[in-house]
């Protein structure tokens, strides 16, 4: 991925990085490698927008380029460690590579013997690359920009920007900027008044999300803007940061791929910009696939819909996702969307009970005992357990009976589903289509893997609907009241938060 944008606008727009990036004046913080100073780094995105790269030199002994974390070579099972490569360009920028190592090699001699000079190239795998402007202070920030690849999305962007050109590219905000730049400065730039944002406001932060143009983008490529400006309130930290793009991600239907980041001051001076490898294999096919929001945000009639429910559920997530484990709810929920139908559902069944277990114990759902109160009760049913151990001795199920009778405190996975279910005030009829997404979870984990043609229609109407569970429930748990799209049936039509998914 090595286009480069003639455009001046790009820099507030997308990653404007010209690849390949190169830079010398090298230092290694670790020490794993013992490249010289003089080391050339080349930098560049491959075709599925991943960060790769080379460095090639001279050395005196190829061991300087071999791993030497402690040891030579790693032991069974142990993870080699990452190093951290620093540069610059002189007087301009320093360039920072992150988690890199070094991968396959080639070698070629020069000069006389006994002691050659040895040229080597080598490969880089990294998974972060940051670029800093020496010439200003990066603590001066006051718009951030980030980036995220992302699947395509079919809806109706409420708010319009106008790119405007004076002394210096600017982007107004419709609704949100107040226009103090002189008529007789101004030259349009193009995409005037296009429908591209929605503005989440909060009493905490201020986030515009942009739809990227599709001139910025590799060409099979969908692209959403995160804004974050200090003028408007306090930039949020990274994992804040992090958290709100959660929520976005899980609203609109496609797991968004962070690729980097920039920071301005006040006058749009850049000072710093980072890249990163998109999250995951299938890179490509992941942003070719149509998002499928858990609510239906499409219908031209309510095209605000999207900025409304966003301000209302960020808020809620940034409280709760902490107390409810979302991080890990959402991480699990988007691995399941990774993999085959019918293989997903044991992923999504995890998410769905790592939720239920903190909604659970963070309202107190379930009792917990004291050691003297589970002493009491283990004296108090001490006899009964003796006469029970004398009935059931021709029984193989007795030590299965005894121990919950001597141990009730546990709650096992399935009493905390249905315990979940009820505070939510969701109710399942024993043949209702929820309750099969739920068994085929077991079947899938512990049985045979079914391959007819009637069994891989099923597992795909099943894993629809446990989709459609997760969905609604997480939503509940947000305190969304509304619509929700039932995935398992044709059409996916919209229904209320308190009907359930309607199956043969």
């Amino acid at each position: 991925m090595n286009t480069k944008i003639d455009n001046s606008l790009a820099l507030l727009e997308w990653e404007t990085f010209d690849w390949p990036q190169e830079f010398s004046h090298i230092s290694l913080s670790k020490g794993i490698y013992n490249l010289p100073s003089n080391t050339k780094v080349s930098v560049y995105r491959n075709s599925e927008y991943k960060l790769t790269g080379n460095a090639t030199g001279t050395v005196k002994n190829k061991d300087d380029i071999e791993y030497n974390g402690g040891r030579t070579t790693p032991e069974a099972g142990e993870f080699m460690e990452t190093e951290t490569i620093s540069g610059k360009k002189p007087g301009y920028e320093t360039f920072t590579l992150k988690d890199v190592l070094l991968g396959a090699n080639s070698l070629t001699f020069s000069g006389s013997s006994p002691n050659p000079d040895i040229n080597f190239k080598a490969e880089i795998l990294t998974w972060e690359f940051e670029c800093e402007n020496i010439n200003f202070n990066p603590q001066d920030t006051s718009t951030l920009l980030e980036f995220y690849l992302c699947g395509q999305n079919q809806f109706f962007w409420p708010r319009s920007t106008d790119r405007k050109k004076t002394t210096k590219t600017a982007k107004v905000r419709v609704g949100i900027d107040e226009e103090s730049i002189e008529a007789d400065r101004i030259s349009y730039m193009g995409g005037g008044g296009a429908r591209d944002f929605l503005f989440i406001d909060t009493t905490e932060y201020a986030i515009i999300v942009q739809q990227v143009d599709s001139q910025y983008l590799p060409e099979w490529g969908n692209g959403i803007q995160f804004e974050y400006r200090a003028k408007l309130r306090p930039i949020p930290e990274k994992e804040e940061r992090k958290a709100i793009s959660e929520i976005v991600s899980f609203v609109l239907g496609t797991h968004l791929l962070k690729i980097g980041d920039a920071e301005f001051d006040q006058v749009d001076n850049l000072l710093k910009r980072t890249a990163y490898s998109p999250w995951g294999d299938n890179v490509i096919s992941k942003c070719k696939s149509a998002s499928k929001p858990p609510i239906s945000l499409h219908h031209y009639q309510e095209w605000a819909k999207i900025e409304k429910l966003l301000n209302h559920l960020v808020p809620i997530y940034l409280v709760k996702r902490v107390d409810y484990n979302l991080k890990d709810v959402l991480w699990k929920y988007w691995i399941a969307g990774e993999l085959p139908i019918g293989t997903n559902l044991p992923i999504l069944s995890s998410a769905l009970e790592t939720l239920a277990e903190s909604y659970i114990n963070t309202n107190g759902l379930v009792k917990s005992y004291t050691k003297k109160e589970k002493k009491n009760y283990r004296t108090l049913v001490d006899a009964d357990l003796k006469s029970m151990s004398e009935k059931l001795e021709p029984y193989d199920f007795k030590k299965r009976v005894l121990d919950k009778m001597n141990n009730p405190f546990n709650v096992g996975v399935g009493e905390k589903i249905k315990l979940f279910f009820e505070s939510l005030n969701f109710n399942f009829h024993k043949d209702s289509i929820e309750n099969r997404a739920l068994q085929a979870r077991n079947a899938m984990t512990h049985g045979p893997l079914e391959s007819g043609t009637q069994e891989i229609r099923e597992y795909i109407t099943l894993s629809h609907a446990y989709k459609s569970l997760f969905n609604r429930t997480l939503l509940c748990v947000l305190d969304y009241k509304g619509d929700y799209r039932d995935y398992s049936a044709i059409g996916h039509p919209d229904r209320d938060m308190s009907e359930n998914l309607v199956g043969k």
